[in-house]
């Protein structure tokens, strides 16, 4: 059952819905960012709500923070600049929380693009991340015509992309993620939300988590 959590940030109170692992024990906590607000994008959006409701399944707990100006979320949109200051503070929260385990940075779209930003965030903060799996990240000029210069993320990030995006250009995502030196997976005949295409991408998700745990 999901539950929400209000955690406090420079704009005001951020909406946190969290879903705790369906076994005992949890694997680690995930941070989930949603597509771009302006574009209806939210917590509850179907790709984020899939790969949730997997990866709890699986043992993870999940964390999925609404955007300023989203659900109960206060403040406005700020272009990824408050947006990138609200999650960092969600995951200064989640770190001291009891149980969770290892710290796992997730995202769809929009979302993706934030991450990577957080991630450099909370390098310079000397918070650990345990992953970085990255849906469609936002690269270069999108179909919407905003523009979007993403930050680095480790060489053992998870970009995966579809074949078919008809938002983000493949070639964008691809030159950037080489430039990462990140693991890519592109799925076959995958538009830019999945449809028909949500299994294999929690598939490819959950097992690049798994893999992460072996290592520690």
């Amino acid at each position: 059952m999901t539950e929400q959590i209000v955690v406090y940030g420079a704009a005001g109170k951020i909406e946190v819905l969290f879903d705790q692992a369906e076994v005992l024990g949890a694997k680690g906590a995930v941070l989930m960012a949603h597509p771009h607000p302006l574009l209806g994008g939210d917590a509850r959006h179907k790709v984020v709500e899939y790969l949730t409701r997997e990866l709890v399944q699986n043992g993870w707990n999940v964390y999925r923070p609404n955007f300023r100006g989203v659900g109960a979320t206060q403040g406005a949109h700020d272009a990824g600049v408050g947006e990138t200051d609200d999650l960092v503070r969600v995951c200064v929260e989640i770190t001291r929380a009891s149980g969770d385990g290892p710290l796992v940075l997730a995202g769809f779209s929009y979302g993706a693009y934030i991450q990577t930003r957080v991630y450099q965030r909370l390098l310079t903060q000397g918070i650990p991340v345990l992953a970085v799996a990255l849906v469609s990240p936002g690269v270069g000029v999108t179909q919407s015509g905003r523009v979007y210069a993403p930050e680095l993320v480790p060489k053992d990030s998870l970009i995966v992309l579809g074949q078919c995006d008809e938002r983000v250009s493949l070639n964008d995502m691809c030159d950037w993620a080489e430039h990462c030196g990140a693991n890519v997976v592109v799925l076959p005949k995958a538009d830019h939300f999945y449809r028909g295409k949500l299994p294999s991408l929690s598939t490819v998700v959950i097992g690049y988590l798994e893999r992460n745990l072996l290592q520690l």
